[in-house]
């Protein structure tokens, strides 16, 4: 797009664009009057000798305004024919050969319409700071955004009208041609954005932040954002849909900001993206005074915002994202696109002060969290239970590996699906629990889901009336706790999964199950089970340590006894730190 005298004229080809450059007219001026008076009243030509001076003069006069105006039609059509030899000549340019200077002030607006719509590099200078009052500005398929390297080309976006975002994306924004419209190689880089006309608190006044378009809106198909700073955008993502284009190839990575309603949401992924490096946290702006959240701000967001959210979105690896407090930081739900997430795995990404940590809604076959951290909030605010796991897909898993979740009012985990808990920790959960309603680390709301805690630790310490599992009421339940999983700590009960007669526990003999004192129980269908009895092998009756009732040692150098027996091992009979023989120990004898 090439803006001349603020007409815009888009061009998508060298030949078109000659064309319509080559015929513009020259404009001839002539004068009127004298043509007028060399003519008689039937229209024939006459000689007047006593005006012949004078209209010859102003003739002349003419003849020379028209000359005049057409040199300066000839160097406006010089200058605009060697903007576009050099647009096409020049796969990089500076933003300066698309910006218009008035009054002093940068209104980048035009500037970066023309630039959007150009398909070139575009590149901006260093601590260029620039104005955005309008938006709706649509992106040229190619087209690419480069700030300084090491630093940013600053933005003030100050416009909350439009129809769709700041910068245009969507496959049919009336760039390019049917195939390939906005959304397609495009590139956004080293940029901040900032909005000085956001509000920095809530007050009587103002109740509700200032609700600003998306700052990104459209596809992104094999295009790149990388190295921004979102700031307080109201809104920093929205890619990818019915009527926004594919985000398939994408990649989203070293992003910051502190986005107030929504940070990133994104959908339409059918081949695999590159998502990491994006941090969501308010607490970076303190040290820009212009643009710091208040209080009652902070408050609005913790029971309103969102992190991040992914609808059809396959066989991605998301890795390190972060968010400080939202109201939910990770939703797994598609909104504008058929299909939902197949195989996507998160790595190294962390919530912290958040209520809702994951709202899982629908994805297929399986979902993997490795190495991630939940942190959610310890007071009673809104619906205050943790993570929501659910969707419509039948024998669908959730796996966690090597994760943590601590500080939670009431329930870490609700699922209704199948979860696979793999050398994780749970702590710090139930703070609100009541006798009619405990909380615990992971609850069933559905029938038939199967629990597999493996290598695990879960600590239900924390509150009164707090457990560790519960099957939520439902049937068809399955428990296996294995691979030296923990579950301690309780005051209440160790789990609950008695529900139903169809409801199973399997407990390996490796794991230890013990409450905060001797007499609290795990409930299940089979009956009461207080502690799962653990095996040592040594080869005589230990001397130290503590064991309890129902610990037993296989004696792995057994001897023979004057009775003609063989010691095979030692029960427990008690409860302590004493070791004596018959007492403390009973021997296990095979009679000959």
């Amino acid at each position: 797009m090439l803006f001349i005298k603020g007409t815009a004229m888009i061009f998508f080809s060298r030949r078109l664009i000659l064309s319509k450059l080559t015929t513009l007219p020259f404009i001839l001026f002539f004068s009127k009057s004298y043509a007028q008076n060399n003519k008689d009243d039937n229209g024939s030509s006459k000689k007047d000798c006593t005006s012949d001076k004078s209209n010859y003069l102003h003739a002349d006069s003419e003849v020379i305004k028209a000359n005049e105006t057409q040199k300066v039609m000839l160097d406006e059509l010089v200058a605009q024919r060697k903007k576009i030899h050099f647009l096409m000549e020049n796969p990089s340019v500076s933003f300066d050969f698309f910006l218009d200077i008035h009054d002093g002030s940068v209104d980048a607006t035009p500037a970066l319409k023309a630039a959007a719509a150009s398909g070139k590099t575009i590149v901006f200078p260093s601590n260029g700071v620039y104005s955005i009052n309008q938006n709706d500005i649509a992106i040229s398929p190619f087209t690419k955004f480069i700030g300084p390297d090491g630093g940013y080309a600053t933005f003030l976006v100050n416009s909350t009208e439009g129809s769709f975002g700041t910068f245009d994306l969507r496959n049919k924004n009336g760039l390019g041609d049917d195939i390939y419209s906005g959304g397609y190689f495009n590139v956004f880089r080293n940029l901040r954005f900032r909005y000085p006309g956001q509000i920095k608190n809530l007050t009587d006044v103002a109740s509700n932040p200032i609700a600003y378009l998306p700052l990104f809106f459209g596809g992104g198909y094999s295009s790149r954002f990388e190295y921004l700073d979102i700031g307080n955008a109201y809104i920093g993502f929205v890619l990818g849909g019915k009527g926004l284009g594919s985000c398939s190839r994408i990649v989203l990575k070293d992003i910051i900001g502190a986005p107030i309603f929504l940070g990133l949401s994104i959908e339409q992924v059918r081949d695999i993206p590159i998502i990491q490096n994006i941090s969501w946290n308010y607490n970076y702006l303190d040290l820009d005074k212009n643009h710091s959240y208040g209080n009652m701000l902070k408050q609005w967001m913790a029971l309103n915002a969102t992190a991040f959210q992914f609808g059809r979105c396959d066989w991605a690896s998301c890795i390190n994202l972060f968010s400080y407090g939202y109201y939910k930081n990770l939703v797994i739900e598609s909104r504008r696109y058929t299909g939902s997430a197949d195989r996507i795995k998160f790595i190294g990404c962390f919530s912290d002060q958040s209520i809702h940590p994951l709202w899982v809604k629908d994805f297929e076959n399986q979902l993997d969290f490795i190495a991630c951290g939940f942190t959610g909030v310890k007071t009673n605010v809104k619906n205050a239970s943790g993570i929501f796991l659910s969707t419509k897909s039948i024998n669908a898993n959730v796996s966690f590996t090597n994760c943590t979740f601590n500080s939670y009012y009431m329930d870490i985990i609700i699922s209704k699906v199948n979860v696979n808990m793999y050398a994780c920790q749970f702590y710090n959960y139930g703070f609100g629990s009541k006798q009619t309603s405990p909380a615990s680390a992971i609850s069933i709301d559905n029938d038939n889901v199967t629990v597999n805690i493996v290598n695990t630790d879960i600590d239900a310490s924390a509150g009164e009336y707090v457990r560790c599992l519960s099957d939520g009421g439902y049937s068809g339940c399955l428990l296996n706790i294995t691979g030296c999983s923990n579950l301690t700590g309780s005051k209440f009960e160790i789990f609950r999964w008695d529900s139903s007669s169809s409801n199973v526990e399997l407990i390996s003999q490796d794991s230890y199950i013990s409450g905060a004192y001797d007499d609290i129980v795990g409930v299940s269908s089979l009956g009461i089970t207080a502690y799962i009895p653990r095996r040592f092998y040594l080869e005589s009756l230990p001397l130290k340590g503590s064991f309890k009732e129902g610990d037993y040692i296989v004696n792995t150098k057994p001897s023979g006894t004057k009775e003609d027996s063989i010691i095979k091992g030692w029960v427990r009979m008690t409860t302590g730190h004493n070791n004596q023989l018959n007492i403390d120990w009973v021997e296990d004898k095979l009679t000959k």
